[in-house]
């Protein structure tokens, strides 16, 4: 399905670039491996083994410049209810990074904001599970968007704000 240089998303690593196939040693057998780059951070190398089905399985094709701009249109009817329980709060925040429904990432990241700014009101700040979930669920999307939309991830605030409003 996937080849050398395609870009995919990967997992919670978000969009990469797959650079080469490489055999390696494990053992006494060698395996093939698909070397996988992040856009954003070229520093970073990821090894996935292509007889892993569930390593496999989290690479995903990146949207299309469409796709993007009809889920930034969809943006402000997304209604997420604020889960009250810490730790299936944490754990359905965790699926929803990972699951391909870009639009279940950008309704988390609207409950989150909704909460913080309630949380402002009240003199308060998120709890710091919350602000992770935050960063980590913009990255991934802001990253999948700049690729499609060609720009950079810290301009991609700034190009749906006004479409939003």
């Amino acid at each position: 399905m996937f080849q050398v240089n395609d870009i995919v998303r990967y997992g919670m690593n978000g969009v990469c670039r797959i650079s080469e196939a490489v055999l390696r040693a494990v053992g006494n057998e060698q395996k093939e491996y698909f070397v996988l780059r992040p856009v954003h951070d070229e520093r970073s190398t990821l090894f996935v083994p292509l007889d892993n089905a569930v390593l496999m399985g989290k690479m995903q094709p990146v949207l299309s410049k469409d796709q993007v701009l009809q889920l930034i249109e969809q943006m402000p009817t997304l209604q997420q209810e604020w889960i009250v329980d810490e730790n299936q709060r944490r754990s359905i925040f965790r699926e929803m990074m990972v699951c391909e429904d870009r639009l279940q990432l950008i309704g988390m990241i609207k409950v989150i904001y909704e909460r913080e700014r309630v949380l402002r009101e009240q003199g308060k700040k998120l709890r710091l599970d919350d602000e992770k979930a935050l960063r980590t669920a913009e990255k991934l999307l802001y990253d999948e968007f700049a690729l499609a939309l060609e720009m950079q991830p810290d301009q991609v605030l700034s190009f749906i704000k006004p479409r939003i409003d």
